[in-house]
């Protein structure tokens, strides 16, 4: 059985034949209710009994199957639901028994895995595996410390730069406030501990770089990276999104692109430029992805070491691969497009005086945009190209 999101009544072989996708879901039991089993990447699965719990939803866990059966999992769901008519919540962990590595499961389950973007939830996994996992999955919740939480903050500064130990700083105040919202622990050390200065990027791509990009990018030893790079430029859309873009999002008769999910968790629609769907049209194949890849996730991930080596055959230094996104919002300004066209394009969240604005906006000036930015970043490319070839 492939992976889904479903509901079906939960038997022993139709959840041994449950297969792993390349992200964690869930299905759900139509026999007992709040039932759901967690499947991981790795094909752990797990029965949680999962629903609102005093106004949040919460996962309690159930136990492994197959170790559990279905039946001691319905029995156990069925009691737990039983409690709750009754006014009996399920009880907390004894305070400062948790280590902050079951904060953070606790966190992931019951909030990471619900109620963000998939992207957003990989960030997550990310910081925990490379930044806090080493450093404190054994450690008892409670005996971390603010002096402790500033440690981490400047050693994740020294080796991995201010905006990432400002980024885990962020998920670890959030761990800690699941925590104390559900009642696992009292305080948050974290809570008064402050971000590092951030300088606002204002890199992109200049009118004479450019031509040395598209070069490099057509001579580029790997045209599916090359694209993937193309298709950031031309489209302003996140990496993560367009790693994940799959073919049934991609409407080619109007020429429009729907993100599912976006990293503020909602869907949005991005017009395709001439060039990009050119991009697409030639890359077409029966797999589900666009970038697609034979690794475990199915599509391409990302490809700092390729990028790197792309940025050298170019002769272009300080650029990262977000900068693509900013150069496409710079050349719509410089192009003559409004705030509110390029913050639609780039799928910014709109601000309290341009929500009416946002909402009444269709795609047309946008795509209008996206074409005259997109040709006048081509144009730069030639005209820079002529004028060296002629010199």
């Amino acid at each position: 059985m492939t992976h889904s999101n479903g509901r079906f009544r939960f038997t022993k072989a139709a959840l041994l034949d449950l297969a792993a996708g390349p992200v964690m879901f869930q299905v759900y039991d139509t026999q007992s209710r709040g039932l759901v089993l967690l499947v991981t990447p790795a094909g752990a699965k797990t029965f949680y009994r999962q629903g609102r719990i005093n106004g949040k939803v919460r996962r309690v866990k159930i136990g492994a199957f197959p170790d559990v059966s279905v039946a001691t999992a319905r029995d156990k769901c069925d009691a737990i639901n039983g409690n709750l008519a009754e006014g009996k919540a399920p009880r907390a962990p004894s305070r400062g028994a948790l280590t902050f590595g079951e904060l953070w499961q606790h966190y992931l389950d019951e909030h990471a895995t619900i109620k963000k973007a998939e992207a957003s939830r990989k960030h997550d996994e990310w910081q925990w595996r490379k930044l806090l996992q080493p450093a404190w999955e054994s450690t008892k919740a409670d005996r971390i410390k603010k002096a402790d939480v500033l440690a981490l903050q400047g050693h994740v500064a020294k080796h991995h730069g201010t905006v990432t130990a400002n980024r885990m700083l962020s998920l670890v105040k959030k761990i800690f406030n699941h925590a104390i919202e559900a009642e696992r622990l009292e305080a948050n050390p974290a809570a008064t501990v402050k971000k590092f200065t951030e300088k606002s990027r204002e890199r992109f791509l200049q009118g004479d770089e450019l031509p040395k990009f598209f070069a490099a990018l057509d001579k580029f030893d790997n045209q599916d990276m090359a694209d993937f790079w193309r298709v950031c430029l031309f489209t302003g859309a996140r990496q993560s999104n367009v790693l994940t873009m799959r073919w049934r999002d991609v409407d080619f008769a109007s020429a429009v692109w729907t993100v599912p999910k976006t990293k503020a968790g909602t869907s949005q629609r991005i017009p395709l430029s001439a060039e990009v769907v050119e991009i697409l049209e030639s890359r077409r194949n029966l797999s589900d992805f666009v970038f697609a890849s034979h690794g475990k996730t199915g599509h391409l991930t990302r490809p700092g070491k390729a990028w790197e080596r792309l940025l050298t055959e170019a002769g272009i230094e300080g650029l990262t691969m977000h900068d693509l996104r900013r150069s496409l919002g710079s050349w719509q300004a410089a192009a003559g497009s409004s705030e509110i066209v390029i913050g639609k394009t780039l799928g910014h969240a709109a601000g309290s005086r341009a929500t009416s604005v946002y909402a009444r906006l269709n795609l047309d000036p946008v795509r209008e945009s996206i074409e005259k930015a997109t040709t006048a970043m081509l144009e730069a490319g030639r005209s820079n190209t002529e004028g060296n070839s002629n010199g």
